[in-house]
């Protein structure tokens, strides 16, 4: 099946990119095989008589503002407001049209995109382009065409080196140790995930103590009194009670 050699092809070449470390070459492989294949399929299945929906939405056309008047303004605004509508609503078309067409695809073409699609976050990894790594490893994951550790591990990763990502990526590798058990290397990560999120969490439980400490004291101030006045102390019943404080150091 041409689309299954093409796959292999790209394969080939990227990995072969890859092991050279050049890192957007074997990228460029993978993603112009993967829309290849794609835009096939979907001109094989147009050439059947199936309605083809478009890939690129509806053009928008800009509205020129050198002899606007302002009563133009609103119709245009709506006119725009509708196109991004339809642009939107093609767009998600699309997607649909595109989730049908892999779901009727060869179990082999399945099986191949899925390792390019992993290999791609291989390469944006290699390239610090976490966003993109991310987004081509759930690819991989999402097709479940194929054993997708590896995707879930080069997403981990990406994750980790993301801001704010420590959750999706220690999810990850607990997903990722379910599978591998044996996985010492993945246990260390996990335990070092935890360390940075607790750490997280508490730095941002003082962030917020700390405003919340300023906002007081613009309240008590003029009373001549600030949050220091006061001290939480713990009433025996797992909570506290607030009571002020003696001024003794």
């Amino acid at each position: 099946q041409m689309s299954l050699i093409l796959l292999e092809q790209a394969r080939k070449d990227g990995n072969t990119a890859f092991g050279e470390g050049d890192y957007e070459k074997a990228a460029s492989f993978y993603e112009a095989a993967l829309k290849e294949e794609e835009d096939s399929r979907r001109v094989e299945k147009g050439e059947k008589g199936e309605k083809e929906i478009p890939t690129e939405g509806v053009l928008i056309e800009e509205i020129e503002d050198d002899d606007s008047s302002p009563s133009d303004l609103p119709d245009q605004l709506h006119q725009s407001e509708a196109a991004a509508t339809a642009a939107a609503d093609a767009a998600a078309a699309a997607n649909e049209e595109t989730e049908q067409q892999l779901q009727s695809a060869p179990l082999e073409v399945l099986q191949m995109r899925a390792v390019l699609l992993s290999n791609l976050a291989a390469a944006r990894i290699k390239q610090e382009n976490w966003a993109s790594a991310v987004a081509a490893a759930t690819l991989a994951i999402d097709s479940g065409a194929v054993q997708n550790e590896k995707a879930i591990e080069r997403r981990a990763h990406a994750y980790s080196n993301m801001e704010n990502k420590e959750d999706d990526a220690l999810s990850d590798y607990k997903t990722l140790l379910e599978k591998c058990p044996d996985r010492r290397d993945v246990v260390d990560k996990i335990r070092e995930l935890e360390v940075q999120i607790a750490a997280r969490n508490e730095r941002i439980k003082d962030e917020m103590i700390d405003k919340m400490k300023q906002f007081g004291n613009f309240f008590l101030k003029p009373f001549g009194l600030s949050t220091d006045s006061f001290q939480m102390v713990p009433n025996g019943e797992g909570g506290y009670s607030v009571k002020m404080s003696n001024g003794d150091s």
